[in-house]
């Protein structure tokens, strides 16, 4: 009854996305759209905005159900919710010197506001689809 969806990248723009190898992609894409009635995506902020390797998902077809979930019930959704953690200054500074000791070649968001301002505008666009964020500390 439940889908658990783990994430590299998630956009209300650009979907749900992971950066593994298309057969990765292919996966979760599968796991995506089994039968539910409640789908449930795990990321921390850092996933917000990263629009990574491969999209596997979009966001508006979260809360929509599948032919024999809707089959006699014309109201019926599947809900979806996203599991996440709100960015503050030790958990950035912490993830950015993360990057930085690893070398990485990602996107470094330059400030915690920025970051914050993607986070917010997500949520938003998140909730007009009709997705919950339930976001824990």
């Amino acid at each position: 009854r439940k889908v658990f969806l783990g994430v590299s990248g998630l956009s209300a723009g650009a979907g749900l996305r992971c950066r593994g190898n298309t057969e990765e992609s292919q996966v979760k894409e599968l796991i995506s759209k089994l039968p539910a009635r409640h789908r449930i995506i795990v990321a921390d902020f850092t996933k917000f905005g990263n629009t990574d390797a491969l999209q596997f998902a979009n966001t508006a077809d979260l809360t929509i159900a599948t032919m024999e979930q809707a089959e006699g019930h014309s109201h019926f959704k599947v809900h979806a919710t996203i599991v996440t953690n709100k960015p503050n200054e030790k958990d950035y500074k912490e993830y950015k010197d993360w990057l930085i000791n690893r070398g990485t070649s990602e996107k470094l968001i330059s400030s915690i506001e920025e970051i914050q301002e993607t986070f917010d505008l997500d949520i938003k666009n998140f909730k007009a689809f009709g997705i919950e964020v339930d976001i824990v500390d």
